[in-house]
């Protein structure tokens, strides 16, 4: 069971992705690590536009990390 921090994390990473607002994901990879932990499960949301999303985002997180 996710707590309320948990959930609260996980809206506003669907927020973004739904916003397409790769700002807010770079500034949060920048500032966390775990921005991929909480991206991941995205990429099997049965919204193919998020999942697509969380892709894109993985990818300019991880590369804004390593």
């Amino acid at each position: 069971m996710l707590s309320s921090r948990g959930k609260n994390r996980k809206k506003k990473i669907y927020d973004f992705l739904s916003k397409r607002d790769l700002k807010m994901i770079i500034q949060w990879a920048k500032k966390s690590g775990s921005v991929l932990r909480l991206l991941f499960p995205f990429t099997y949301n049965n919204n193919e536009l998020i999942r697509w999303r969380a892709i894109e985002a993985i990818g300019i997180a991880s590369n804004m990390i390593y």
